[in-house]
């Protein structure tokens, strides 16, 4: 046992280490200081202030401390092991989580590109076969020159209006041009005529194939009411030397697209009727013009 004694009080702490490593110390663990038996390299052993107790110097850190304390500052070849293998788990977790997020990272960037190229391609495809709304004229306008004759009678004078007809079968020659990149063909349509509210006529127009970004010839047949009221509306308005007679039309047909699609086509007009054109032969095709069209497919 080293003491203060040995190696004299005033040469302090320093002189009682070098002493107690000049003496040969167990090896072997007792009951007292077992974590004494081997030092880590760069220590020490020293006595404590109080001379009852060993502690262990850090020559490296030139600092004291217990046993316990130096076993926590430098830990063994074991736990040196497992702290590599701690290290080399937390890398390799680092590691796979890094993979995981560039390979999800390559995911998000071929689906941004991929919904991106989609919505140009619907775009595109969208711009290119959206339906455009046609449009038309009538080139040519048939009318019973008989009946017409009567008519044109009845609106002369206050007591012929009982002259006039019942009805008046228009047939006309329509020129229908289709601005789409998509032909159709058509079924038979519907016709309908108003009058300021009321229904003046009935028709029907013919089944058509009308190819893509073409101009096809249809033709309509048209009855037209001829009610005594109507007749008076037809009387005050030459009287009142308007042009026209303005009327609502009314057609409604399916269309089987080239690509096999079925489009309910309507469209409803404003169409004009020239009594001065009408009246005479040579300008009749010129008597019927439409205005104001809403397609609706």
């Amino acid at each position: 046992v080293v003491t203060f004694a040995d190696v004299g009080a005033p040469q302090g702490k320093k002189a009682a280490t070098a002493a107690v490593n000049d003496t040969n110390l167990p090896t072997q663990k007792n009951h007292t200081h077992s974590s004494y038996a081997s030092l880590p390299q760069a220590q020490s052993v020293g006595l404590s202030a109080e001379g009852n107790e060993f502690e262990i110097w850090d020559e490296t850190w030139g600092v004291a401390g217990a046993a316990s304390r130096s076993e926590g500052k430098h830990p063994t070849q074991s736990e040196h092991c497992n702290l590599e293998l701690k290290s080399e788990k937390a890398k390799g977790t680092c590691e796979r989580i890094t993979s995981l997020c560039a390979r999800h990272r390559r995911k998000f960037c071929c689906c941004g590109v991929s919904l991106g190229l989609l919505l140009v391609a619907t775009a595109t495809c969208l711009g290119l076969f959206w339906p455009r709304d046609p449009t038309w004229k009538v080139t040519k306008l048939q009318v019973n020159a008989g009946e017409l004759s009567k008519l044109v009678t009845a609106v002369s004078g206050s007591d012929s209006l009982n002259l006039a007809p019942q009805s008046l079968l228009f047939v006309a020659e329509v020129e229908v041009f289709n601005p789409n990149l998509l032909g159709g063909d058509s079924d038979e349509g519907q016709l309908h005529l108003t009058y300021q509210g009321h229904q003046m006529g009935t028709g029907k127009m013919d089944p058509s194939s009308v190819p893509a970004q073409t101009a096809v010839k249809v033709q309509a047949t048209m009855n037209l009411d001829l009610p005594l009221d109507f007749v008076q509306s037809i009387q005050s308005e030459l009287e009142a030397d308007r042009a026209a007679l303005v009327f609502k039309a009314f057609a409604e047909t399916k269309v089987e697209t080239s690509l096999g699609m079925q489009v309910n086509f309507k469209v409803d007009c404003d169409i004009d009727v020239s009594l001065s054109f009408l009246m005479m032969k040579e300008t009749q095709d010129r008597a019927v013009t439409g205005r104001n069209c809403r397609y609706t497919f």
